[in-house]
């Protein structure tokens, strides 16, 4: 399998201020937690696996973002890695507002993580 470089950074929510996630797919339900989020998508930790789950399957997302953003918004999805108890999902016909939205909460997120990277995210050096 060829591995490709990230295009887009991906961050880990802070401790105590989970990104919760509402997915509905062809045949599941459920509520699902972040483990890293990016402008493109978003990889979730499902445990239980969800059975009938194949790659490609377009998925319905309610995601939350926490504090300081506190907003959530609906996209569709497409499920691209399923990876031991974790799924890959990018975003699909994300909506200008909604992609403003991750990129806030993201800048939020690498000004207490990266410092350094602040400012090249801001200036669109770092994706």
């Amino acid at each position: 399998m060829k591995h490709t470089r990230r295009q887009n950074t991906r961050l880990v929510p802070e401790s105590g201020r989970s990104i919760r996630i509402d997915i509905n797919g062809e045949n599941f339900l459920d509520v699902v937690y972040a483990l890293d989020i990016s402008v493109a998508g978003v990889r979730i930790g499902v445990p239980h696996r969800f059975e009938g789950c194949r790659l490609d399957k377009m998925v319905s997302l309610v995601v939350n973002l926490p504090e300081p953003i506190n907003t959530s918004f609906v996209t569709l999805g497409s499920i691209r890695h399923i990876s031991g108890g974790a799924f890959g999902v990018k975003f699909v016909g994300l909506e200008n507002a909604d992609y403003r939205a991750v990129r806030q909460y993201l800048t939020y997120l690498m000004a207490k993580q990266r410092p350094w990277r602040t400012f090249l995210f801001k200036l669109g050096l770092v994706k």
